[in-house]
């Protein structure tokens, strides 16, 4: 009997969330405390790996946080809350800086990232048309600032938030179906590669990643032909890919980056199905690079032109 009672008990138990706000300076707050309930339930000086947030917290539990973070992340206010927990300013709301304060800063900007890649995806229809291309220069300017954080890290012998600036690639690739941009490469490799030359390795990334997002299986649009448009512009510019691809690696020659296994993607003409080339992997210098594109840019003209896979 009593067995037959505990769900319904569980089940009200599971209905008591914090309501969520549209407001992002409430909501802003909300988020950090059940973002450090479920990554660092210690930083408020509380010990029970159950709770976060220390007294008064509206997430007593690490379940309610998470079921909490999982709500808030389907709301349109999480467009602004999480454009504003990338920043690489600390937005936590304690002054001391160690380890754990640290680590909690770095999950907290990749939920942000994780989160706005997801609606990217799939919840566009949230914001005015005219508000997406102020959002694509602020996640731009945050690949930007993490990437460039990310290669100080290499010098300065620290960890580098890599993950982070590769769910970054894929939110700025994502979101560049949606808008329909088209210029998408002519644009990062003028405003950001040509900029910031550093960033070779990041950009490499970034191009990998804008046709993976295009034939996303999670990709939700509004309008099937203006995808297809978007596809057909990424095929037709595979040449240009190319000189941009070796542009990024000479680009960077100059830094010790050691760069991980590459797998650019591109539009069979055939069948219209993603074909991948893996052109290299591990630590490897400017004249390997140069050859691995060389073998590149053959295979992909060879499949341009025959229609072969």
């Amino acid at each position: 009997m009593s067995y037959q009672q505990q769900p319904p008990q569980q089940q009200k138990h599971q209905q008591q969330l914090p309501p969520h706000s549209s407001d992002p300076e409430e909501e802003l707050p909300r988020v950090l405390l059940a973002l450090q309930t479920v990554y660092a339930p210690n930083v408020g000086g509380n010990n029970n790996n159950n709770t976060g947030g220390g007294n008064g917290s509206p997430f007593d539990r690490r379940d309610v946080a998470d079921r909490y973070l999982t709500s808030f992340q389907r709301t349109a206010v999480a467009w602004i809350v999480c454009d504003r927990l990338l920043s690489t300013t600390s937005t936590s709301p304690s002054s001391n800086i160690n380890e754990e304060d640290s680590t909690l800063s770095t999950q907290r900007q990749f939920f942000a990232a994780q989160t706005l890649h997801a609606k990217c995806l799939s919840d566009v229809y949230q914001l005015p048309p005219n508000s997406l291309p102020s959002l694509r220069d602020s996640l731009v300017n945050h690949f930007i600032s993490h990437a460039t954080d990310s290669v100080r890290a290499h010098i300065e012998n620290r960890p580098a938030n890599r993950p982070l600036v590769t769910r970054l690639a894929m939110t700025i690739a994502a979101l560049a179906v949606q808008m329909s941009w088209h210029t998408c490469l002519n644009d990062i490799s003028a405003n950001v590669l040509h900029q910031h030359p550093e960033l070779g390795p990041a950009v490499l990334e970034l191009f990998r990643s804008i046709p993976e997002e295009a034939d996303s299986h999670r990709l939700v649009v509004s309008r099937e032909e203006e995808l297809w448009s978007y596809r057909d512009m990424l095929r037709n510019s595979s040449r240009i890919v190319l000189g941009l691809c070796e542009h990024a690696v000479q680009s960077s020659s100059s830094s010790s980056s050691s760069i991980e296994e590459i797998d650019f993607t591109n539009f069979s003409e055939e069948n219209n199905e993603l074909e991948g080339i893996v052109i290299g992997s591990g630590s490897i210098s400017s004249s390997s690079w140069e050859d691995d594109l060389e073998l590149f840019g053959d295979g992909l003209l060879g499949i341009l032109e025959d229609g072969s896979v």
